[in-house]
C-alpha cells in the first residue's frame, strides 16, 4: 500500500501547479493548493497541503455520517498542521459549494 501511495503523489505532484506561480492571461491557471489521495477500498483518504510540510489522512470508517446538513473534514483554517490519522479532528462544515463558469 504504501508504494501505491508513493506513486500516486508522486505523479500527482509533477502534474502540480507550484505554489503561487501565476501566467498573465491565463485567470483559470490555479496554484495547487491541495493534493489528495483516496483509497477507496481501505476508505482512507490522504492529504498533502501545500502550506504544511506533511501528508495526514482521513479513515472515514471513524467518523459518523449519519447528519443530514453538516460535513465532517479537517480544519485547515487556522494553520493547523496535522499528522498521521487525523479522523478525530474533523469538525462539522457546510459543504462545499462551486463557484460555477
Amino acid at each position: 500500500m504504501r508504494g501505491a501511495l508513493a506513486s500516486v503523489f508522486s505523479l500527482i505532484r509533477d502534474v502540480s501547479v507550484p505554489y503561487g506561480f501565476e501566467i498573465e492571461g491565463y485567470p483559470i491557471l490555479s496554484t495547487t493548493r491541495l493534493r489528495m489521495v483516496a483509497d477507496q477500498k481501505n476508505l482512507v483518504y490522504h492529504f498533502e497541503v501545500a502550506l504544511r510540510p506533511n501528508a495526514f489522512w482521513v479513515d472515514l470508517k471513524k467518523i459518523d455520517f449519519s447528519g443530514k446538513a453538516a460535513i465532517p473534514k479537517p480544519d485547515l483554517s487556522n494553520q493547523q498542521t496535522y499528522s498521521g490519522e487525523t479522523s478525530g479532528y474533523c469538525k462539522e462544515s457546510a459543504p462545499f459549494r462551486f463557484i460555477g463558469f
